[in-house]
């Protein structure tokens, strides 16, 4: 049997052929050994690379695989000099830069996505964790993401759970690109415009909540941005997880970096500061109010930011916020009219814990199917229980999905078994092999949160949201 890891439950082979109650041994669909072939997603499209001469670079497979996507009629805009790859391997994904040689980091049926960004490292800075707050541990099979540190362009719309899950075990460095700084600098133009045109606009300029109709002058604008957050700091309880303090301040970041806010552009820069620094907050883990907004969280992280509460960085340990910032090299962020709004208003908290818990479903989830596979063969199972047909009488999709993985991993034609040939001595399997896809359909269960929590890594649910029309 040959087996092939899965990163996600999407990325199950293809079932090329309806499995049938008689089914015999396929031949493989290959037979070169000198032929490597590499599974490639690119631009959102999925396709098979042959590579013949593997002591090529992955410059070679980038240009080879953007050619045969044009080839089919997509247009693809990238070009195979300004990418870089992430090879795919259980739940994680690894970066290997194109220059490297295919055949000393790829082997055959290996899953590979290129993507369009290019990536520069740094060598790590020394320090090691301790304080009260102790992280999770790193696993052994380490790789070049974890060697060095990376960089990663936040803009507002590129994030998505993977990224988001390799952010939280630090190591990384965040930028901000010049198109991303100009939409900051066009939105703040707004506000600017509202504050010396003496426009009233709530958040802006007035109070909040009951004290909306409250008109507060330009001159105690800034008072306001540091009340606002001194004000919101009513959180208890257990400080986050460094690793989660870590996603929900890159998902503010990348909310901010969306533009939409009226924020200043220094305050988006100072948090990058911050993250790259790994200069974390002191975040209480209660006192939330979830989807009305993770206003409290949020308050201690930009308090942290200003300078205030307590923080802890790699050199530092647990300390004053302000003595930790200036271990790291920064000063106190000095608030601007509508910062301290932008600073709390948003629900990156309940997002960040939320994607940590999709993120350990879909393991779990992946573990489970190989888990009940490996005991299907080990004990000689019968493949009949899940043919095609039989699920296709319950039109149930996670049900399907569940034996269509069963089918990919046990025995396929592309991956063809020698124990589903072996003369069975029993009639069928015991019901908790045979029912599997019956009674562990979780994927439709699944489904509803990745779509709830992959929009909430990039949205702008701020209000007001400043716009053109609001200086009119």
């Amino acid at each position: 049997m040959v087996w092939k890891e899965l990163r996600s439950f999407e990325d199950l082979p293809p079932i090329e052929t309806k499995s049938g109650l008689a089914m015999k041994r396929h031949t493989p669909l290959r037979t070169e050994t000198n032929v490597m072939c590499v599974h490639v997603k690119i631009d959102g499209h999925n396709i098979v690379v042959p590579i013949i001469n593997q002591l090529q670079s992955l410059s070679h497979l980038a240009r080879e695989a953007i050619q045969r996507l044009e080839d089919s009629g997509v247009d693809c805009d990238m070009a195979h000099d300004q990418c870089y790859f992430k090879k795919f391997h259980r739940d994680e994904f690894y970066i290997i830069k194109p220059s490297d040689i295919i055949k000393d980091v790829l082997s055959d049926d290996d899953m590979v996505e290129i993507v369009a960004r290019k990536v520069k490292r740094k060598e790590r800075s020394p320090g090691s964790e301790d304080g009260r707050v102790e992280e999770s541990e790193e696993s052994e099979d380490c790789s070049a993401s974890h060697e060095s540190e990376q960089t990663i362009a936040m803009d507002g719309s590129s994030l998505d759970l993977d990224i988001l899950m390799l952010l939280s075990k630090g190591g990384w460095q965040l930028s901000l690109s010049e198109e991303t700084m100009g939409r900051l600098a066009e939105t703040r133009g707004i506000v600017e415009g509202i504050v010396d045109k003496g426009y009233i606009k709530y958040g802006v300029n007035t109070g909040f909540g009951l004290l909306s109709r409250v008109v507060v002058e330009n001159d105690k604008l800034v008072d306001l941005q540091y009340n606002i957050v001194r004000s919101h700091c009513a959180g208890v309880g257990e400080a986050l997880s460094l690793e989660a303090t870590r996603r929900m301040l890159a998902l503010r970041i990348n909310v901010l970096a969306k533009a939409y806010s009226g924020c200043s552009p220094d305050l988006v820069e100072h948090m990058v500061r911050m993250f790259n620094k790994d200069c974390l907050p002191y975040i209480p883990a209660q006192g939330t109010v979830g989807a009305s907004g993770d206003l409290a969280p949020l308050a201690h992280l930009a308090q942290g930011a200003i300078g205030e509460g307590k923080m802890w960085s790699p050199s530092t340990g647990w300390g004053d916020a302000l003595e930790v910032l200036a271990a790291n090299g920064i000063t106190p962020y000095q608030m601007k009219a509508k910062d301290g709004l932008s600073s709390i208003n948003g629900t990156q908290f309940i997002c960040a814990v939320g994607a940590e818990a999709l993120h350990r479903a879909k393991h779990c989830l992946n573990t489970t199917l190989v888990t009940c596979s490996l005991i299907l063969d080990i004990l000689f199972g019968h493949m009949e229980a899940f043919d095609e047909r039989v699920h296709e009488i319950r039109p149930h999709s996670g049900q399907q999905r569940v034996a269509s993985a069963f089918r990919a991993l046990c025995h396929s034609a592309k991956y063809p078994s020698e124990i589903y040939e072996l003369e069975k001595h029993d009639v069928q399997d015991p019901y908790t092999l045979r029912c599997v896809p019956q009674v562990r359909p979780l994927h439709p269960q699944m489904r509803p949160s990745g779509e709830t929590i992959h929009p909430q890594m990039r949205p702008s649910g701020e209000t007001p949201t400043p716009s053109d029309a609001s200086l009119r």
